[in-house]
């Protein structure tokens, strides 16, 4: 039997607006944005015939208001349910409805969700505009909205290196997504600062100045396995599914780099299929790098093992497009090329790293200076 969803502050709001709306147009309204909303839970079949019904409601009358909810929960469908960037022309056009109509609330919320993937496409001239709209028309009773823009600021600063400046205008987003009962924003932040951490001790293990050295045993948990799990418990709390294979992936790589390799390649090994089905395809290389890392950690050492799946972390590189991926995919095959005492190759690897080391961080510098003008005008309260 399956177990009930649990309640969801958001979904609750939206049930009794939608309950209290006597017009089709209204109806209409509310179901794409709880269509929205579902979308970005995780809950496919909800959201579509939520989408379905908004779509059917409005059939009488053509409404702006409507359409640009409508577009937006199409925009949420595309990027929370198929992972699809093309989600952004979407957007686009929830953007225009808005502004055409004088919508400021929609307009300002859809041109947070522009920046969000402005961000995550790295268009810094984009983030910065999109970034700024968002805090300039929205009001203080906008709670989505700048939850929304406000994480967005944070995870930035967080990429970029600077978490100490990142961490108000997370508190931030936190007290606004409180304020809208807004819990997939509150998952999305604890998911967000768990991976950044995450990646960044990675960082700080594989380019570091002994980059063949195996990592100690875990002892227990790390900070980032503890907020990891908290984010996971919170997705069970709202009934949130979307974000399900990254915390298995970060859990996994926690695995690789705290020295429990048998756990570690069986996890990824389940993951492999499912990276590409929840919009992770990128990160194949780093999978398949770490399953040669856990064979030769693995006792007795399996040599076979990782040179198959060495080779495909090389034939999988061409597929990540980001400095960041690359070169950690590049360090770890070094340290792969080194225990198999393959020199030249280990070589090779480790100054693939320090290149793309050094493109990450101009991209960093890069991002940092596009915020800049975004944060003279703009504060967390």
């Amino acid at each position: 039997m399956t177990a009930p969803t649990p309640p969801n502050r958001a979904l609750q709001r939206l049930d009794a607006a939608l309950a209290a709306a006597a017009h089709p147009l209204d109806r209409a309204q509310r179901l794409a944005e709880r269509a929205a909303l579902l979308a970005r839970l995780g809950r496919r079949d909800e959201a579509a015939a939520d989408r379905a019904a908004a779509q059917a409601e409005r059939a009488t009358a053509f409404d702006p208001a409507v359409s640009a909810a409508l577009a937006m929960a199409e925009a949420m469908a595309d990027f929370f349910l198929d992972f699809n960037l093309s989600a952004r022309d979407r957007l686009r056009r929830a953007h225009a409805l808005a502004a055409a109509a004088r919508l400021r609330p929609q307009q300002a919320l859809a041109a947070a969700w522009l920046a969000h993937l402005a961000y995550l496409q790295h268009d810094l001239f984009a983030l910065a505009r999109h970034l700024d709209e968002a805090l300039s028309e929205s009001g203080p009773s906008d709670h989505d909205t700048r939850a929304r823009a406000c994480l967005v600021v944070a995870q930035a600063l967080h990429w970029a290196g600077d978490e100490a400046a990142a961490g108000p205008w997370y508190a931030q987003a936190r007290e606004q997504a409180q304020a809208a009962g807004d819990d997939a924003t509150r998952s999305a932040l604890m998911h967000n600062q768990a991976w950044l951490r995450g990646v960044q001790a990675r960082q700080r293990l594989l380019w570091g100045d002994a980059p063949a050295a195996a990592p100690p045993p875990a002892r227990s948990p790390s900070p980032v396995a503890l907020h990891a799990e908290a984010a996971r418990n919170l997705d069970r709390l709202i009934g949130s599914r979307s974000l399900d294979a990254s915390l298995d992936l970060l859990h996994a790589l926690l695995q690789v780099d705290g020295g429990e390799p048998d756990p570690a390649g069986t996890a990824l090994q389940r993951l492999r299929p499912v990276l590409a089905q929840q919009g992770l395809g990128h990160l194949m290389a780093w999978l398949e790098a770490d399953l040669a890392w856990c064979a030769l950690q693995s006792q007795p050492p399996d040599g076979q093992a990782a040179r198959h799946h060495a080779l495909a972390a090389t034939v999988a590189l061409d597929a990540q497009s980001e400095a960041e991926d690359r070169g950690l995919t590049h360090a770890r095959l070094a340290q792969v090329q080194h225990r198999l005492g393959a020199d030249e190759a280990a070589f090779h690897h480790r100054t693939c790293a320090q290149a793309d080391l050094q493109a990450h961080r101009e991209r960093q510098a890069a991002l940092l200076r596009a915020l800049t003008p975004v944060l003279e005008r703009h504060r967390p309260q």
